[in-house]
């Protein structure tokens, strides 16, 4: 019956951090069409500066962004969302749950939920030489 609580309360935290997610993306995406005067979100140019610091590039795949974090790759199990504009990977394990979302639109953002207290948010900026859509 815990197993039933648990997977409850992780499909709530789910839909939690997807929607933080779209909205932080959305800000994001929405920041391309405002005067570049406009200041940003806190937290979208504190998440830009992260992904910068810690080296993160658009071209990087999934393992690359997983072991720049230290994690190894092969320690998660791995699910794949489709979205309209990109799709979202989920990667998980007992202790860490982190979302690598790609979109054409924003680009690839990484949200780390778990552990809990170390819960952190990437953006990586999309390189000018890829097309816009």
């Amino acid at each position: 019956m815990d197993r039933v609580a648990e997977l409850g309360s992780l499909g709530r935290m789910r839909r939690y951090c997807y929607l933080a997610l779209l909205s932080v993306i959305y800000l994001a995406g929405c920041r391309k069409e405002q005067p570049i005067s406009s200041p940003e979100a806190p937290q979208v140019a504190v998440a830009r500066a992260r992904a910068v610091r810690d080296g993160l590039t658009p071209s990087m795949s999934d393992e690359q962004i997983l072991r720049k974090l230290g994690y190894d790759p092969a320690d998660f199990r791995a699910y794949r969302n489709q979205g309209v504009d990109g799709y979202s990977m989920d990667y998980t394990n007992d202790a860490t749950y982190i979302i690598i979302c790609r979109s054409l639109v924003s680009g690839t953002s990484i949200l780390r939920l778990h552990p809990k207290g170390q819960q952190q948010h990437w953006i990586v900026e999309r390189n000018e030489a890829q097309p816009k859509h």
